[in-house]
């Protein structure tokens, strides 16, 4: 237990205090590229046919036809989506075990390395031992001592707690000493109970940096463990940059590179995936563009409602026509479901409800509306649209 105890407090300051790892393996940056040239040969068809449903919608004028052409377009997606990832997942297997057999040759080296390593480390470890005894104690304090920060430096009247502060020597000292010892399976067991978690992971947003940096010193003493913590965390930023990019206006360039790195997630296990919502962020960031072009249809949708029912000589039967047009406006599910996936328009499509609020009686009081915040918002979404184009 004391020896447990002695690994656990190597691992918790080593999360602040590890140096980050600046280089990929081979095997996740071939992936990136072939992802991301497999984004541009699908968006390329889709866009084609995106032009096609899109004069589609623009030949009819009935609302319910122009929804049905959008799920169908979304169908021909999702189903395009699904053919091109069949294809190339019988590729990638084989490529994989291609990787594989790299990694058992890489793994087998390194072991031999660690060993001899671990042999001339011991021979020096005694002879520093040897000349210890001879020399005079050192004066100051040992790499292991806590560092009293200053009382100057401390706000007056602030009761301040010594800090720990760890060198490069004191780090490698420390892996020494795990070096061959039998105790370093406690760690590999330590990082199986981290990456195994059946979670949303999203307590481990703040940590990212930390887990990749403790991975890169895992992998000093182990490959296959500390890339598997180094890969883990991968995933996770993977799956924050997704939720932050939906979180934002619709930006293409952001967009392809976010659902690359979910494509290529290969650490997270499936309950993983399922409480994370893997899929569900994929379909969001594939279907964004889609949801500006619904947004702007439904704010044109309330403006054409808002005018007639407004327009000089109106009769109450005009203005009942413009009640039911905007009441079916709000009824088309496939396009509000759209607007749930992603947060940003979630959030707009909100305050747009709180706009054309209904009253008891499910009128809509078109004298309150604030058109000229519905204005705003179709503005800033033909603008974010036109600067995606032209990328």
């Amino acid at each position: 237990m004391k020896r447990l105890i002695v690994i656990l407090c190597w691992l918790l300051p080593l999360c602040g205090y590890a140096q980050q790892e600046k280089q990929e393996p081979l095997d996740k940056a071939v992936s990136e590229r072939v992802k991301s040239v497999q984004l541009v040969l699908v968006d390329s068809v889709k866009s084609i046919y995106a032009e096609s449903f899109s004069e589609l919608q623009k030949s009819v004028q009935d609302s319910v036809v122009q929804a049905q052409v959008a799920e169908l377009q979304q169908a021909f997606e999702i189903d395009l989506d699904k053919a091109c990832e069949k294809a190339w997942a019988d590729v990638e297997k084989k490529y994989q075990k291609a990787l594989e057999a790299v990694e058992d040759c890489k793994h087998e080296a390194e072991k031999e390395r660690l060993k001899a390593e671990g042999k001339r480390g011991e021979k020096a470890k005694k002879q520093k031992e040897v000349e210890t005894d001879k020399a005079p104690a050192p004066k100051g304090k040992s790499l292991s001592e806590k560092i009293e920060v200053p009382q100057e430096t401390q706000k007056k009247g602030e009761k301040k707690e010594a800090e720990l502060v760890y060198t490069e020597d004191y780090w490698n000292e420390q892996e020494t000493q795990l070096v061959g010892d039998s105790l370093f399976a406690n760690v590999e067991a330590w990082v199986d109970s981290l990456v195994n978690a059946d979670d949303s992971l999203h307590h481990y947003d703040a940590i990212i940096h930390d887990l990749d940096s403790l991975g890169g010193r895992i992998s000093k003493l182990d490959v296959r463990i500390g890339g598997r913590l180094k890969g883990f965390a991968g995933d996770v930023k993977a799956l924050k940059n997704a939720r932050e990019v939906l979180g934002k206006p619709y930006n293409k360039a952001e967009k392809d590179v976010a659902l690359s790195r979910l494509d290529s997630l290969s650490f997270l296990n499936k309950k993983q995936m399922e409480a994370c919502s893997v899929d569900s962020l994929k379909d969001a960031l594939r279907f964004y563009y889609l949801t500006t072009s619904n947004m702007m249809d439904l704010i044109q949708e309330i403006k054409d409602a808002h005018a007639m029912y407004n327009r000089e000589g109106a009769n109450e039967k005009d203005k009942e026509k413009a009640q039911a047009s905007l009441q079916e406006s709000f009824s088309i599910e496939a396009r509000i479901d759209n607007f749930r996936m992603v947060s940003y328009m979630n959030g707009l499509y909100e305050e747009i409800l709180r706009i054309v609020q209904p009253d008891k009686n499910g009128k809509y009081k078109f004298e309150s509306f604030d058109m000229e915040r519905l204005e705003a918002i179709k503005k800033e979404l033909e603008e974010v649209r036109q600067s995606n184009q032209k990328k």
